[in-house]
C-alpha cells in the first residue's frame, strides 16, 4: 500500500503560501522524508559522494601581543612557528565548501570531545566566496577535526576575544547545507 502525498508547488512568484506550509504539516512524517528526498535528487546527483570542508576562525597563532592569551604568536607555547596564508590562497585550496562566519551554539561532550554546533557562513565554489547559508549542523570529534586541519590564514578576527584566523580542515560534516 504506498501513499505519497504531493505538495503543491510555490506560487508562480516562487514563494510558499499558507496552503503550502499547511499541506506539509498535515502530511505523514515518512511521506514528508520521501517527498523531500525526491526533491533533493531534483537538485543534487543521488550517485555523487558530498565531501566537505570547514573553515574557521576560532585558533591560530595570533599576531597579537595578548600576554593573558595563549593564541599570541608572541607567547612562548614550544610549538614551531609557521608563515601562515593569506584567505584567498585557503579559499583557493579549499574550492569547494562552506566558510563560516557565525557559530550559533551547540555543546561539546568534555570527556569525548564529541560536539554539535550550529553555524551559518558563505558558500564557497571555484573557490570564491558565493552565496549565504544558515541552519547547518556541524558534528563530529574535536580531536579528531583539529587532526584534520590543514591550512592556517594570516588573518586573525580583531573583533572577538579569541583573535583566531581563517582554518581549512577537511572532510567536516554539515548538515542543511
Amino acid at each position: 500500500m504506498e501513499s505519497h502525498t504531493t505538495v503543491a508547488e510555490p506560487s508562480s512568484q516562487g514563494s510558499v503560501t499558507l496552503d503550502n506550509v499547511e499541506q506539509l504539516l498535515e502530511m505523514p512524517l515518512l511521506d514528508l522524508v520521501f517527498a523531500a528526498a525526491a526533491v533533493h535528487r531534483e537538485h543534487h546527483d543521488p550517485g555523487r559522494v558530498q565531501c566537505s570542508q570547514l573553515l574557521s576562525i576560532k585558533t591560530g597563532a595570533c599576531p597579537e601581543d595578548c600576554a593573558y592569551c595563549p593564541q599570541s604568536i608572541h607567547n612562548q607555547t614550544g610549538l614551531e612557528t609557521e608563515a601562515l596564508m593569506e584567505t584567498q590562497a585557503i579559499l583557493a585550496d579549499a574550492r569547494e565548501g562552506v566558510y563560516v562566519t557565525d557559530w550559533l551554539g551547540g555543546n561539546i561532550n568534555p570527556t569525548s570531545g564529541d560536539f554539535s554546533y550550529g553555524v551559518r557562513g558563505l558558500e564557497i565554489k571555484g573557490g570564491q566566496l558565493g552565496r549565504p547559508v544558515s541552519e547547518m549542523l556541524i558534528t563530529g570529534n574535536i580531536i579528531e577535526l583539529f587532526n584534520r586541519l590543514v591550512e592556517v590564514g594570516n588573518d586573525p578576527w580583531m573583533y572577538s576575544s579569541t583573535r583566531s584566523p581563517t582554518m581549512l580542515f577537511e572532510d567536516v560534516q554539515f548538515s542543511g547545507v
